[in-house]
């Protein structure tokens, strides 16, 4: 059986306001071009699509059943022309920069998904300090914790950034099991990222005055860094859920106490604007949104 595939867009039309004049004006035919292409549908088919009664018709059952293929098929097809045409504009390698902390602890573990939805974008990764993200000239798309403006760039809030501890089990192993309170946290390391300030805030909005009772405190420099020693056994750190809600969801890491506090800033997807207007610049922001629940619209500054 060979359909007249040149017929389908036609009948469809005519399906679905069952009048072939309707029909014949959508598409700049005659109403005789029409009935002969509906007549040629179904000679290949060996069924009448359409009950006619003088110059009114109808859809027979079996034409309705048709239509819902015909609408389903011709609906893949557009999706599919529109796939290839982004496809065809947005081909090409993209430089993606962040800091360490958000390509080890989020992109790493994400980057997969993009390469995958978009097999004919290349994606050029560079780790830098996160003060110098927003000041790559040969970059795409930056990633940086901040709090902008950014001029002449096209931004995306990914979201303000809520601190809380996060720790491994291991940690408590050998002392009984997870702390029920703040205070049986103070014989464990406190592992900052800056000069305590962080930990202070935090302890406060749990009900306790600064950090004279903990004893042991490690300081590093770079929040991936902290999260990885709390993985490994070695204390508690602040960390965000962007950072380490996978280590959370899988068990590796745990959240002792659900209380929160702002950080002094939010993620966030930054590009050049005569960058941003690159397809490929795009699909990124369009792919990377749906993974914060907070995320904004893009914006520029």
């Amino acid at each position: 059986m060979r359909i007249p595939l040149d017929t389908l867009p036609t009948f469809r039309i005519a399906a679905q306001s069952e009048s072939f004049s309707q029909a014949a004006r959508a598409l700049h035919l005659t109403d005789s071009a029409v009935s002969h292409q509906i007549k040629r549908l179904e000679e290949s088919l060996g069924v009448s699509l359409f009950e006619r009664h003088g110059r009114s018709v109808r859809l027979s059952p079996e034409g309705r059943l048709f239509l819902g293929t015909v609408q389903t098929t011709l609906g893949a097809l557009a999706d599919s022309v529109q796939v290839l045409h982004q496809s065809a504009g947005s081909a090409g390698t993209m430089t993606i920069t962040c800091s360490s902390m958000f390509g080890s602890k989020w992109l790493s573990r994400h980057v997969r998904d993009f390469v995958e939805r978009h097999p004919h974008v290349g994606c050029n990764l560079k780790l830098v300090d996160n003060g110098r993200v927003a000041h790559e000239e040969d970059t795409d798309i930056g990633i940086l914790f901040g709090k902008g403006p950014w001029p002449d760039h096209v931004t995306m809030l990914l979201g303000q950034v809520k601190l809380a501890p996060v720790c491994s089990a291991k940690l408590f192993s050998a002392r009984g099991g997870i702390p029920r309170t703040i205070l049986d946290l103070v014989d464990y390391p406190i592992i900052h990222q800056d000069d305590g300030q962080e930990w202070r805030q935090w302890l406060e909005a749990a009900g306790i005055s600064g950090l004279s009772a903990f004893r042991k405190h490690i300081y590093c420099n770079d929040t991936g860094f902290a999260i990885d020693i709390a993985y490994h056994g070695g204390g508690i750190t602040l960390a965000s859920e962007e950072l380490a809600g996978s280590y959370v969801k899988e068990g590796s890491l745990l959240r002792p106490f659900a209380i929160t506090t702002e950080a002094d800033g939010g993620w966030y997807v930054i590009s050049q604007r005569r960058r941003y207007q690159e397809p490929r610049v795009q699909l990124f922001y369009q792919w990377m949104a749906p993974y914060f629940s907070s995320a904004l619209p893009p914006e520029q500054s």
